[in-house]
């Protein structure tokens, strides 16, 4: 399963146990290094030129990047890359040397809480739906890795509550992140991350098992409209497939039906006309082909990825399962 952290995830980060401690200074911008962490896309010349404006008008940098030392005359920036290339522009293309220094607060943080800070200082910027997951995978993991780092956090709540609280987002989409993260395959995320899938289709294509998505994605088959109405033929298949569920082979499996007298009736599992199964069945029946069908489709998506098994076979196979528990259920509301 892709988990687009997952590159991330296992990168060593060092920790400390000093107090965090600031100071102001004024560098200058060739002092000043990209964070390794840095994952939002690049600005664009126009992006640039746009905050140099600002700058110029305002006739300084209105807000102190924030920094940490990275070396005996260098330090990593934690937010304001964007205010450090437009001075840059200022000082190398307009000439204008008086933007040679920028104001910077210098952090005494590890390497733990300024990847943190990265993103939480970034919170508000516009961002791509895929640098927002990188976000939220990032710091879900740094808030779990590391728990003692983040005592000022509310210990009381959940991960996804810490992040939305933090990132002043709501639980709901914080949680449909985290879930795109887990399911999403690998060949849909990669196109999620290219920005051809955005985050609401990526949250309903997740939904579906992952050979389903990526034929929908070698379909082209990945805006929001598309995916619904795959998902919606899905679902009148799977009724379908439960109403002659009979008729499928590998439900033709020996079953015994036995009344009070002892005789067993396994050719009345069904109605003659394959409606619907009949009074016969009892629960325990369901029970047990439920069970057996899960368990084969359990060794056939571990065939699908040790020897890739048919997938025409797969999906009928989920079809199969959808359809029994849905008869499961329907006996246990009948009981």
């Amino acid at each position: 399963m892709a988990n687009f952290g997952e590159v991330f995830k296992e990168s060593a980060v060092k920790k400390s146990n000093t107090h965090p401690r600031s100071e102001i200074k004024w560098l200058h911008y060739t002092k000043l290094i990209d964070n390794t962490d840095q994952y939002r896309k690049s600005a664009t010349d126009e992006d640039i030129a746009a905050f140099a404006e600002v700058i110029r008008s305002a006739g300084k940098v209105l807000q102190d990047l924030l920094v940490r030392k990275s070396g005996p005359d260098t330090y990593e920036i934690i937010a304001g890359h964007h205010r450090r290339l437009a001075c840059k522009y200022l000082v190398e293309v307009e000439g204008l040397k008086e933007y040679e220094f920028l104001p910077c607060k210098i952090e005494n943080v590890d390497d733990v809480q300024a990847e943190f800070q990265l993103y939480a200082t970034n919170a508000f910027m516009p961002k791509t739906d895929a640098e927002r997951l990188h976000e939220i995978e990032r710091m879900k993991y740094l808030l779990e890795k590391y728990p003692d780092q983040f005592k000022e956090a509310d210990s009381s709540g959940r991960t996804i509550e810490k992040i939305a609280n933090i990132m002043k987002m709501g639980k709901t989409t914080v949680g449909d992140y985290v879930s795109i993260s887990k399911n999403l395959s690998d060949k849909a995320m990669e196109q999620f991350e290219k920005g051809k899938i955005n985050k609401s289709a990526a949250l309903i294509l997740s939904s579906l098992p992952e050979p389903e998505q990526d034929v929908l994605v070698d379909e082209g088959k990945t805006t929001m409209k598309a995916i619904k109405e795959h998902k919606e033929h899905s679902i009148k298949q799977t009724q379908d497939d439960s109403d002659n569920i009979c008729e499928t082979d590998v439900i033709n499996i020996p079953h015994t039906n036995t009344d009070t007298n002892g005789v067993c009736h396994a050719e009345n599992i069904c109605n003659t006309d394959n409606s619907r199964v009949t009074e016969n069945i009892t629960h325990t029946d369901i029970g047990y082909f439920l069970s057996e069908q899960r368990t084969l489709l359990l060794s056939m998506k571990k065939a699908n990825a040790d020897t890739k098994q048919p997938l025409q076979d797969l999906i009928r196979q989920e079809y199969i399962v959808r359809g029994l528990e849905l008869l499961a259920e329907q006996e246990k509301l009948s009981d």
